[in-house]
């Protein structure tokens, strides 16, 4: 190889190495059916959830990033009208937290690209229609749950990115329970 050459390819090496990271847009996930309106006259959101102390860095950044999704979601998803009371929406569960799977051993198994992590995401919300008086008057509980495995070898960037699109998959699966849950459970309170 000529020096030419070889200055060429260290220039193009010191270039992709300068470049800056990777930036995240935050999830935004829309539902496409109509908004759930209730006759309320406001609607509170408050998120209780926690992680497990074993929790790492990169879990609990997952983690924000669902619940946040999850409250804007919400937010632009259920809207009140006009009517007494308030609706109070807690989002009591928003975890994606990253697990090992148990693999197998061997040169076999060095040589197949099989999963050996897997990303939980579970999110439960509970929505509960407050009267005038601050008595819950009815509710509906919300749970759902997912995992998706990694494969071996995966980069961080790599699983940072499926944890997003991960965000997006859940949060419409959780739009179905929702939809489903608050027309079964709180269909006094709805505007159809």
């Amino acid at each position: 190889m000529s020096i030419r050459t070889a200055l060429g390819l260290a220039t193009v090496l010191l270039i992709a190495a300068c470049t800056g990271p990777e930036i995240r847009e935050p999830v935004e996930v829309t539902s496409a059916k109509p908004p759930l309106i209730f006759t309320v006259a406001e609607a509170v959101i408050t998120d209780t959830s926690q992680l497990p102390e074993t929790a790492t860095f990169r879990d609990r950044q997952w983690s924000e990033r669902l619940s946040d999704a999850t409250e804007a979601f919400l937010l632009d998803r259920l809207q009140t009208g006009s009517g007494q009371g308030w609706l109070q929406v807690t989002i009591e569960q928003a975890s994606l937290v990253e697990a090992d799977l148990p693999t197998a051993s061997g040169i076999g198994a060095a040589l197949r690209r099989e999963p050996d992590r897997v990303l939980e995401a579970q999110l439960a919300v509970r929505i509960a229609v407050m009267g005038p008086d601050g008595l819950e008057q009815v509710y509906a509980d919300t749970e759902v749950s997912r995992r998706r495995p990694i494969l071996r070898n995966t980069s961080v960037m790599a699983r940072d990115a499926e944890a997003q699109r991960l965000i997006g998959d859940f949060l419409e699966q959780f739009d179905d329970a929702l939809t489903q849950n608050a027309r079964q459970n709180l269909g006094a309170w709805l505007v159809y």
